[in-house]
């Protein structure tokens, strides 16, 4: 039976494997393709998302599949399918091996099978025998564990007490969802994200460097200021260096210093420059005057 502890251990487990991925989002002749892999370039644990209408299809490194449902697959909709992910898993029409969506393991089939025959005892009114069959038939249902689950044939079936008459509860003991099902989605998450990032941090600019790094011009995400922000980011996407703050020149009224209050100078622009490595505070800052052309001049 489905465990949440398990699922919340492989989601953590899925973010660490994505920490550094980036997603590649383009739009195809009515399709929605997300390269979603590492910034170092490696493949490893690389998925490519196809949204195609009312199918979601899942290639790359940790497996293929392909899901479908009535309305269609948005990014913003699969940035949720983690929070279900049993109906993600019900469509599912087609994967790669049975173990793509599920898994088993010998431990969790035990405790399961211990559970849904916890009250066969002595204390509850059944027979030594019975007992001792039931005991048996728990001992013989774990051998049967592989990957696919509890394997119950014809013979197993008519072991089985009266009182069992839904065998799929017995096949689906030790059952959790597979760590590849969960990162598919986790990653879906994280795209959804970033995308909600984009828009919140603005629009950015790179420029890889010989150093490795990128140098970066990103919007100011507050519309109010008018300005870019320029820095350095590593490898890993984090901002390791501010180089300069370059905008539309504004000052504060008497009232208060949030945006609400700020004062913009048209035609006046202002630069920021951190000159200093070791310095986090800038350390120039530099008024420019917009050129306003003599009259009757032309380009």
């Amino acid at each position: 039976m489905l465990n949440r502890e398990w699922t919340e251990s492989y989601i953590a487990r899925a973010r660490k494997e994505f920490e550094n991925f980036e997603a590649d989002i383009c739009e195809y002749d009515g399709l929605t393709v997300i390269n979603w892999k590492n910034r170092d370039g490696s493949g490893n644990w690389a998925v490519r998302y196809i949204l195609d209408g009312c199918r979601l299809i899942v290639t790359g490194d940790i497996g293929n599949a392909i899901f479908r449902r009535a309305e269609p697959y948005t990014l913003e909709y699969c940035g949720k399918m983690i929070i279900d992910p049993g109906y993600s898993a019900r469509k599912c029409v087609a994967k790669e091996h049975d173990t793509s969506l599920y898994t088993w393991d010998r431990a969790s089939v035990k405790r399961d099978l211990d559970e849904f025959f916890q009250y066969v005892t002595e204390d509850e009114g059944y027979s030594a025998e019975e007992v001792e069959d039931i005991e048996d038939i728990k001992a013989d249902l774990l051998e049967t564990c592989g990957f696919n689950g509890v394997y119950i044939d014809a013979y197993m079936y008519e072991r089985l007490p009266d009182w069992v008459d839904d065998i799929s509860t017995l096949q689906e003991c030790g059952m959790q969802y597979s760590l590849h099902f969960i990162a598919w989605l986790v990653g879906l998450q994280m795209i959804a994200e970033q995308q909600v990032n984009n828009v919140l941090y603005g629009p950015k600019l790179e420029l890889e460097v010989t150093s490795g790094k990128k140098l970066v011009a990103e919007i100011n995400p507050d519309p109010s200021y008018k300005e870019l922000f320029v820095y350095l980011e590593d490898g890993q996407g984090r901002s390791v260096q501010d180089i300069a703050v370059i905008g539309e020149k504004y000052s504060y009224d008497e009232t208060g210093s949030d945006s609400q209050n700020i004062i913009p100078h048209p035609g006046k622009y202002v630069a920021r420059v951190y000159g200093d490595a070791n310095d986090e505070c800038y350390t120039d800052c530099f008024e420019i005057g917009e050129y306003v052309p003599e009259e009757g001049w032309c380009f």
